[in-house]
């Protein structure tokens, strides 16, 4: 927990016994986002908690570069203390802002298959890495056909702003609802897949990879007709009061 605040949330969790379990289901359900890039190269994580995100990519595809920005060098410092965090060859760890970070690449030239975004926690979630124009920076450096993870919180009003935020930005959101916790999955492609074919790839991939946890329990937690209004307030550097909307359950 990286907070003193009463009621605070756990952020990352491990099993030492079975590292690769995902004790946490929103964690295992960003690996749905294997169902839309099947073989990523280049893999951005924005946060890295106690590492168990960046790891397991690292594991099942260790000839890709994964760069994890994280804010706080003491959280760094936590993941490899108390959560066997070990960086690869292959992966950088940035210690910067996130949006910063995001600008940069974008000057840059630096294009990602997949970015997730997990900067966020339960008692806290910086405004600006949940804007309209925060998004548009982000899948500038999306490469085509690649896609965008994002970790949310459902069950407050603060995730209707968040769902007409990317209805506004991205082409294609898959949602997949878990107890507390959402994984919208957004990319540019103009014919999207199926529900049923992101299940089938999600089973197929389970099969191939023959992950601890099991990508098929995570297919099941897809919205199969997503009900939110694509109109209506959306989140902008000039309008983006997240904290009150989640704090208050409006």
């Amino acid at each position: 927990m990286f907070t003193l605040s009463p009621g605070a949330e756990i952020q990352s969790a491990i099993d030492l016994d079975s590292p690769g379990r995902h004790v946490l289901e929103y964690s295992r359900m960003v690996f749905a986002s294997l169902a839309f890039v099947q073989q990523p190269q280049h893999i951005l994580v924005i946060g890295l908690g106690g590492g168990i995100i960046p790891s397991t990519f690292a594991e099942y595809f260790p000839s890709a570069q994964i760069d994890v920005v994280e804010i706080d060098s003491e959280i760094v410092e936590v993941a490899e203390d108390f959560f066997n965090f070990r960086p690869s060859a292959r992966m950088s760890i940035i210690v910067a802002d996130g949006r910063v970070y995001v600008r940069q690449a974008k000057y840059k030239g630096i294009k990602y298959d997949i970015i997730v975004l997990d900067a966020f926690n339960g008692s806290y979630i910086p405004s600006h890495l949940t804007t309209k124009e925060f998004l548009q920076e982000v899948f500038f450096i999306v490469k085509d056909g690649g896609c965008v993870v994002s970790n949310i919180h459902h069950g407050n009003k603060l995730y209707e702003y968040q769902q007409r935020t990317y209805s506004e930005v991205a082409l294609q959101n898959y949602i997949f609802e878990g107890t507390s916790n959402a994984i919208v999955i957004s990319s540019q492609q103009r014919n999207g897949l199926s529900r049923q074919k992101v299940k089938k790839k999600l089973f197929q991939l389970q099969n191939q990879f023959q992950f601890v946890f099991n990508l098929n329990s995570v297919g099941k937690m897809l919205i199969e007709k997503p009900t939110w209004d694509i109109e209506g307030d959306i989140l902008t550097d000039d309008f983006s009061p997240v904290n009150i909307l989640k704090s208050k359950q409006l």
